[in-house]
């Protein structure tokens, strides 16, 4: 299994800086699963799995969902 994945309080930031179609409620959700990310660190499969349910509960967009993954990976 590939190592996890960490970011830092500025990772966060930009990360939720360059997703601005996040509405008031969907860039909370994503905020407190970056918080998890930066705390816990977490593996790709598991990140693609989160994001996935987030997508199937309507809690975010699909183009959320891409963008968050490639804002994710972009910093690594």
């Amino acid at each position: 299994m590939s190592d996890k994945i960490y970011l830092t309080d500025g990772q966060v930031e930009k990360i939720l800086y360059a997703i601005d179609s996040l509405d008031a409620k969907e860039r909370q959700i994503v905020e407190e699963m970056l918080d998890r990310i930066r705390k816990d660190g977490i593996y790709e499969t598991e990140l693609e799995r989160e994001l996935g349910k987030l997508r199937s509960e309507y809690l975010i967009s699909d183009i959320d969902f891409k963008n968050i993954e490639e804002a994710i990976f972009r910093n690594e």
